[in-house]
């Protein structure tokens, strides 16, 4: 099972095999995606996966572009 910590910010990932709702991992927790919302942790109870970036744009369907500027606005 993969820890939060193991997860490095910018990576997206699933809780609990929910790919619908991927999150963003940040440098204090992680964002919702779909839903914008921020979370500060520093570890989850779940089982956490890494998703890669086509099961996150057949999920969010969106474009590559789309995706990036997303993370890049939060960056901001």
């Amino acid at each position: 099972m993969q820890q939060l910590k193991d997860i490095n910010p910018g990576q997206i990932f699933t809780i609990e095999e929910t790919p619908s709702y991927p999150k963003l991992r940040t440098s204090t927790g992680y964002i919702d995606i779909r839903d914008e919302i921020t979370k500060t942790c520093d570890s989850l109870p779940w089982e956490l996966r890494i998703m890669d970036t086509h099961e996150v744009l057949a999920q969010l369907r969106c474009t590559q572009e789309d995706l990036q500027q997303f993370i890049n606005d939060f960056k901001k």
